[in-house]
């Protein structure tokens, strides 16, 4: 990592509670050492770093290093060839204008964070927990209980400006991640994510694999890679796969929507915005036939009405709705009880 970038990196991780800076390493090969010494629950690294390729992956108890790869927007995330549980996040071209409570390292840290749970987690596997993991619960029943457990969102052409929109409309306590695939090409979307959290209230991040979904954040499929949900421990977790394109498209809506329909005792609404095309009708179908509730776009708001046109003419939607009138439908349906 460049001295430039880990100095302003250290001062930023400094301001932030609960994160703790035990040590820097100004070699990769120092990094192991570093990490088992230190007792680091992660190393973070430029992308450019040529991490512990030719190092020991695990620190002295054997447990693999937790590692960071920071990239710049736009670019490729290097390909590691280790062992390490590698993960990654973009970050800004100069880290010198970055605040502490800005997006950047609110994304930084929440990551961290999530992660950091996670491995706890699998390393405790198979023993008795202290603190059990909370358990999935369906919200749907009694007077003020929510109907729905996720909204999910797919977008194309005109995506971004809608998917603002409705973000700000319902920029609210909703107590539902929010899942969305946009298509976009590689390193665009995390800058998607972050207009979208400066922009509204929400927590907004690319979803990396392994990610839990935590209630009123975003969550958004990264360029050239498909986004899927699984149930596990009783969370939702997002997945990453690298599958061949569905509809000609990478992200895709209908691997998205098809996942969540896989999820027994999960109910998803559905909203499909602006775009060319017809991804997203075959997952909708699967989302309709296990008692998801659809939602989409009107023409006349639409950029181009293919994607919500498909659902719309296949007589899957609860409603077909202006831009201006979805935050408001949405809102209203999360809310409602049985």
């Amino acid at each position: 990592m460049a001295m430039s970038v880990r100095l302003h990196l250290r001062r930023l991780l400094r301001s932030v509670p609960g994160i703790e800076v035990v040590g820097q390493a100004f070699d990769a090969s120092q990094i192991p050492t570093m990490a088992a010494t230190a007792k680091a629950n992660w190393v973070l690294a430029d992308a450019d770093a040529n991490l512990l390729n030719t190092h020991d992956n695990t620190d002295s108890c054997g447990q693999l290093i937790n590692c960071l790869i920071m990239h710049l927007p736009g670019k490729l995330p290097c390909s590691v060839n280790t062992n390490a549980n590698i993960h990654r996040i973009t970050r800004p071209l100069d880290l010198e204008t970055e605040q502490p409570d800005g997006v950047f390292m609110k994304t930084l840290s929440q990551t961290l964070s999530t992660r950091t749970a996670i491995s706890q987690a699998l390393a405790t596997a198979g023993d008795p927990p202290t603190m059990p993991l909370p358990a999935f619960k369906r919200t749907v029943g009694g007077a003020g209980k929510l109907f729905f457990d996720v909204l999910a969102i797919g977008a194309s052409t005109g995506g971004p400006d809608a998917l603002t929109a409705v973000l700000q409309a319902i920029a609210h306590p909703i107590h539902v991640p929010i899942v969305i695939t946009q298509h976009m090409g590689i390193g665009f979307t995390a800058s998607l994510a972050q207009s979208i959290a400066k922009n509204t209230k929400l927590n907004a991040c690319e979803v990396q694999d392994g990610d839990i979904l935590h209630p009123n954040c975003v969550y958004l499929a990264p360029g050239g890679r498909h986004f899927e949900i699984e149930l596990a421990g009783g969370l939702l977790i997002g997945r990453l796969s690298d599958g061949p394109a569905e509809c000609f498209c990478k992200p895709s809506v209908d691997v998205m929507f098809r996942s969540l329909s896989k999820i027994s005792g999960v109910r998803t609404l559905a909203l499909v915005l602006t775009g060319m095309g017809q991804d997203g009708l075959a997952g909708a179908q699967l989302i309709k036939s296990k008692g998801g509730v659809i939602l989409a776009q009107d023409e006349a708001s639409s950029i181009v009405w293919g994607m919500p046109g498909a659902v719309a003419k296949a007589g899957l939607c609860e409603a077909v709705l202006p831009l201006q009138s979805i935050g408001e439908s949405i809102l209203k349906l999360l809310r409602k009880s049985t």
